[in-house]
C-alpha cells in the first residue's frame, strides 16, 4: 500500500451542551461540511514526517527507535504524538510504525478568519496557536482522520467495509483524544467525527481509565490495555440524524473563543456543590427533548409526503404562524430554542461560567428577529464560540442580506453534511498553499 487518505468533519452539538457529559442525558450532534484531511504516503526515509502545510512551523519529525517515540524536529503536537503512540500500542509494537509522510490540511471553516478569500486551504502565515479557532471540533477531527489513516496504513484495516475496524478507529481515536487532553470527555465531537451526524448518548468513562492509567507506565502494559480496549464492548447510543429536508443550520462566527475544558470543569463542580442543579438539568432535558422529538416529526413528515411538507414549509416563508403541520413544529422549535436559552443562562449565572455571554444574547435576540431565522442558541459548552441558527433554506440569501451590519457577525461557509469519516485517494489532495 503506497498510501491512504481519509478526512473526518468538524461538528456543532445543537442541544445537549453539558448534559452530554452524563450518561443518563443525550445530544445531537450534527457533523459538518469543514472537514480535517490527512493524507498518509509511503516514504523512502525512516523517519515520521507529518507536516500542516497551512500554518507557520506546523511540520513535525519523529524517529521511531525500539523503545518508543524520538522527536527529531519541530514543535510539540501532542495530538499527532498521542495517535503515534496509541496506533503503536494497538499494533504491539513501536518497530510497527515504518517512514512515512503524513500531509494534514485544515478547512477554512475551523479557522476565525477575514472571509474575502475563496480557498478551501488557505494559507495563514500564522502558527496554529494563533489563529483564532470557530469551536467547530478540530483536534476531534484531526485526531480521528489521523488515527483512521494510521490503523487503515500500519494495520491493514477496512475502516469503511467492516464494521468492526470502524468501531476500533472509534475506540482509538477516543483514547488518543482523551490522552491528549488530559482527561476523559464526553467524547461527541469524536464520535461525530467518526461517525457523522448522531443523536448521542456517552459510553462509561471506565471503558478509557484502565488505557490511561498505564499510558504512563511500560508501553508492554500500555499496549495490553489498549488492545483491551478495543476487544471491549461499548454500550455507546449513535442514532443517525440530521437536519430537516428544506431547513438548514447556519453558523455565525463572532471571532472569539473559549476556554471550554475550563468552563466544564466550573459547571461540574456547582453540580456536585449544589443540590438544587439535577432539577435544572432535568427541566433542561426536557427542553432538549422536545427540540429533538420536533426536528425527528419534521424528518418524519417530509419522508411520508414529502410534497405535502415542502407545500407546508413554503407557507411558512411569510411567517411562522402558518396554520398547518410544518408550521406547528416550526413554533415548537422556537420556543423550546428560547426556553433552552434561559435554562443555560440560569446554569451560568449559578455556576459563574458566562455559557450565553451578554453579547452572545443580545446578537441571537437580534437574530430572532429576522424573517426566515426559526431559532438558534450558543452551542456545546457555550461562550464565545460561533452561534448556531435553523433557518428556513428558501431565505438564506435574504438572512444573509439583511444582517450585514451585524458588528462582528460572519457567517461560516459550513452547513451539515451529515456523514463521518470518508475515504480518498491522496493524490487527489494536491494542494499547494
Amino acid at each position: 500500500m503506497s498510501g491512504v487518505g481519509f478526512s473526518a468533519p468538524g461538528k456543532v452539538l445543537l442541544v445537549g451542551g453539558y448534559l452530554v457529559l452524563d450518561r443518563a442525558y443525550c445530544g445531537y450532534v450534527l457533523s459538518l461540511s469543514a472537514r480535517m484531511y490527512c493524507k498518509l504516503e509511503a516514504s523512502d526515509q525512516e523517519e515520521i514526517r507529518v507536516r500542516s502545510p497551512q500554518f507557520l512551523d506546523a511540520e513535525w519529525t519523529f524517529k521511531v527507535t525500539e523503545i518508543g517515540l524520538e522527536s527529531v524536529s519541530g514543535p510539540n503536537n501532542v495530538f499527532i504524538s498521542t495517535a503515534l503512540k496509541v496506533a503503536a500500542a494497538y499494533l504491539g509494537s513501536w518497530s510497527k510504525l515504518t517512514g512515512v509522510d503524513i500531509t494534514i490540511y485544515s478547512d477554512r471553516g475551523f479557522q476565525s478568519q477575514d472571509r474575502s478569500g475563496t480557498e478551501q486551504f488557505p494559507y495563514y502565515g500564522k502558527k496554529i496557536s494563533d489563529v483564532p479557532k470557530t469551536g467547530l471540533g478540530s483536534s476531534a477531527a484531526l485526531t480521528s482522520s489521523l488515527m483512521t489513516c494510521l490503523m487503515s496504513y500500519y494495520g491493514k484495516m477496512d475502516i469503511l467495509g467492516n464494521s468492526d475496524d470502524y468501531e476500533i478507529v472509534h475506540k482509538l481515536s477516543q483514547l488518543s483524544h482523551c490522552l491528549a487532553q488530559g482527561k476523559i470527555g464526553s467524547g461527541f465531537d469524536v464520535a461525530s467525527a467518526v461517525f457523522g451526524s448522531i443523536k448521542y448518548r456517552r459510553f462509561e468513562p471506565e471503558h478509557l481509565q484502565d488505557a490511561l492509567n498505564m499510558a504512563a507506565g511500560s508501553f508492554q502494559d500500555f499496549s495490553e490495555s489498549v488492545q483491551r480496549l478495543a476487544k471491549s464492548s461499548w454500550r455507546l447510543d449513535k442514532n443517525s440524524c440530521g437536519v430537516p429536508k428544506g431547513l438548514r443550520l447556519m453558523l455565525g462566527d463572532v471571532k472569539g473563543g473559549s476556554e471550554t475544558p475550563k468552563m466544564v470543569s466550573k459547571v461540574l463542580e456547582w453540580r456536585k456543590s449544589d443540590p438544587n442543579s439535577t432539577e435544572l438539568w432535568e427541566k433542561l432535558d426536557k427542553s432538549n427533548m422536545v427540540v429533538l422529538e420536533a426536528l425527528g416529526a419534521l424528518n418524519d413528515m417530509s419522508v411520508a409526503d414529502e410534497s405535502r411538507y415542502l407545500a407546508d414549509l413554503l407557507a411558512c416563508t411569510g411567517s411562522l404562524d402558518a396554520n398547518n403541520a410544518v408550521g406547528e413544529q416550526l413554533r415548537v422549535l422556537r420556543h423550546e430554542f428560547l426556553r433552552i436559552r434561559e435554562l443555560l443562562r440560569q446554569m451560568g449565572s449559578l455556576s459563574g461560567v458566562p455559557i450565553e455571554p451578554v453579547e452572545q444574547t443580545q446578537l441571537l435576540d437580534r437574530l430572532n428577529k429576522v424573517p426566515g431565522i426559526i431559532g438558534g442558541v450558543v452551542p456545546g459548552a457555550g461562550g464565545n464560540d460561533a452561534v448556531v441558527v435553523i433557518v428556513l433554506d428558501e431565505l438564506v440569501n435574504e438572512i444573509k442580506e439583511s444582517t450585514k451590519d451585524i458588528g462582528e457577525l460572519e457567517w461560516l461557509d459550513v452547513y451539515e453534511e451529515s456523514h463521518g469519516l470518508v475515504q480518498f485517494q491522496p493524490g487527489d489532495l494536491a494542494v499547494d498553499v
